[in-house]
């Protein structure tokens, strides 16, 4: 499989920005007030920067099935106004999905979302409980260079944040000096250095 959609992810996923806005825009009305990313490795990165490089307290990361994490999301005032994305590429991380189900007990099935693969036991168990929606997850990008996709843009359309602009911007980086570097680490590894 190539895996190199990651090239492609900012054209890509322009397309796709206007139905986020959109999707946002319907939670919001809902009275979503908080957004609780549950996902590992890929699937929570860029969410940590986007939340960090915004100041948005509305959207949190769960990347960890400690006790005192978990239940201190679980006891939070907020929980029925909370919106869950529960995001695998797999669809089969085990941290992951062991926080849906915790949180699936404690939440109605509206408030869940789900990023994955198509085909995946995530995206079966989602339309077997109704979330609300399942946004399916390039199968050519590999969840750590998945930033530009949906993976990350949707967590940008929820906190408000300009996802246009900054794909945009990404469409207009320059790919000489990334070509520059992979042929000189190509050079260097052939050299056995």
């Amino acid at each position: 499989m190539n895996r190199l959609g990651w090239i492609d992810a900012p054209r890509a996923s322009l397309a796709l920005w206007d139905p986020l806005v959109r999707f946002a825009a319907d939670v919001q009305r809902d009275g979503v007030a908080r957004v609780v990313v549950c996902g590992m490795g890929g699937s929570s990165l860029v969410v940590h920067v986007l939340a960090a490089s915004f100041k948005n307290a509305s959207v949190s990361v769960l990347d960890s099935t400690d006790p005192a994490v978990v239940l201190a999301i679980a006891r939070a005032p907020d929980l029925d106004r909370t919106l869950f994305v529960i995001s695998s590429k797999s669809g089969t991380t085990l941290e992951t999905l062991a926080c849906y189900h915790f949180f699936a007990a404690r939440a109605e099935r509206r408030r869940f979302v789900a990023i994955t693969d198509p085909g995946t036991p995530l995206a079966a168990l989602a339309r077997e409980r109704g979330f609300r929606a399942v946004f399916h997850h390039p199968v050519d990008v590999g969840g750590r260079y998945a930033a530009l996709t949906v993976v990350g843009m949707l967590p940008a359309a929820l906190i408000g944040a300009d996802g246009r602009a900054l794909l945009r911007r990404a469409q207009s980086v320059d790919p000489r000096g990334a070509r520059a570097f992979g042929a000189r680490l190509a050079e260097a590894a052939a050299a056995g250095r």
